[in-house]
């Protein structure tokens, strides 16, 4: 049966990181569309906008308020609606977390919990943040390309991560071609050595609209260029056996109702390729 209705959305964002709606209120339109489950999924880390350091979760007490609305919520929803805690969470090219104070105190705290508290953990590399390994690396130039291909091995290889979010984000923000075969080789033995040594870790496939990177002068995907996701990978990715999470990567409740999932009936999957999360 082909998967081109899906009931699991595991990237939303809320008012707790850049998104414009509420926790209750991304939960409410989830609910109302006639989706099981959901993860509530912010950014684990700010960024620099207009010359200012932006912390989504500045100290412990907003991280621990994040927690709490999560929890609530699903005193108020019970069975109706399934909610996984979650984060997006960036990492360097060694795989390792970048995170905001709050969530690094959390961590400093308890040290004996797993997964910074929440059950689903979103690994990303975006643009800006591979810029600033190339800057702490002081990476030329010709090797940036490398560096990258190294930061999305080292994130499947978290064991703390369980979805590669919006895998081609990174390169295509940064290079025009896609994944050449022996990146794709690369990446792909780094999931069959992660799924032998008991890590389930899958692909998401992202519902993001309108995609644009500010390094851009025009937007390649308008001018097809290079396309959203790279089908010919995740076709090499799905023949090893590998399975998909879905995520709308909605920042919106207009976002959750309205994603981009034709890459789903592109690739002809079936219900069987898409793993849920329970």
């Amino acid at each position: 049966m082909l998967a081109t209705s899906y009931r699991q959305d595991l990237q939303l964002h809320s008012l707790f990181s850049d998104g414009k709606n509420s926790i209750l209120e991304m939960l409410r339109t989830a609910k109302e569309k006639g989706l099981d489950s959901v993860a509530i999924t912010d950014h684990a880390r700010g960024w620099e906008s207009e010359g200012k350091v932006l912390e989504f979760f500045p100290n412990l007490e907003t991280f621990s308020m994040y927690l709490s609305e999560i929890a609530e919520a699903r005193n108020i929803f019970g069975d109706e609606l399934k909610i996984f805690s979650g984060l997006e969470v960036e990492t360097d090219s060694e795989g390792n977390f970048l995170l905001d104070p709050g969530i690094q105190a959390y961590r400093n705290a308890n040290s004996g919990v797993l997964k910074l508290g929440v059950e689903v953990i979103l690994g990303a590399i975006h643009s800006e943040s591979i810029e600033e390994e190339y800057s702490r690396l002081n990476t030329h130039p010709r090797d940036r390309r490398r560096v990258l291909i190294q930061a999305m091995v080292s994130l499947i290889r978290n064991k703390e991560v369980d979805i590669i979010a919006h895998p081609f984000q990174a390169l295509h923000g940064q290079f025009t071609s896609n994944l050449t075969e022996e990146e794709g080789e690369q990446i792909l033995e780094a999931f069959r050595e992660e799924w032998a040594s008991g890590h389930s870790v899958f692909l998401e496939l992202n519902g993001k609209r309108n995609v644009r990177y500010e390094q851009w002068e025009y937007d390649k995907y308008a001018a097809n260029e290079i396309e959203k996701n790279d089908e010919s990978f995740l076709r090499r990715y799905m023949a090893i056996g590998g399975k998909f999470s879905i995520g709308s990567d909605a920042h919106s409740i207009s976002d959750i109702l309205n994603p981009d999932l034709s890459i789903i009936e592109r690739l002809q999957l079936t219900e069987s390729d898409i793993h849920i999360f329970r």
